[in-house]
């Protein structure tokens, strides 16, 4: 919002916010999108440390690469820090650039 307006985002800006969209969303919050965003708040309380970073990124990984502006998936890392995990995913578009997003659980 800017000056009480809602701005548009376009070009690799509208991408960067989508992928977090998507990694911050979990899988069957939308009603109609069930599918949309990554299960990983489900390992969450149930299993921390190495396996569950590893999951992390995998499940990261798997939901930024069905975005059909994204060309591939360069690296997907998954850290924990006590009870969070943060995962970094970098991720090829289709135009040949790089996005490189990161969330926190």
């Amino acid at each position: 919002i800017v000056n009480g307006t809602i701005s548009l985002v376009s070009g690799p800006g509208n991408l960067d916010q989508a992928l977090n969209n998507l990694l911050e969303t979990d899988e069957g919050e939308l009603l109609y999108h069930g599918k949309y965003g990554p299960p990983i708040r489900r390992i969450i309380g149930i299993m921390n440390g190495a396996t569950a970073a590893l999951l992390a990124a995998r499940y990261a990984k798997d939901s930024i690469a069905a975005d059909p502006r994204i060309s591939s998936v360069t690296s997907s890392v998954g850290t924990t820090s006590g009870d969070a995990i943060l995962v970094t995913v970098t991720a090829k578009t289709i135009q040949g650039t790089t996005s490189v997003t990161g969330v926190t659980y």
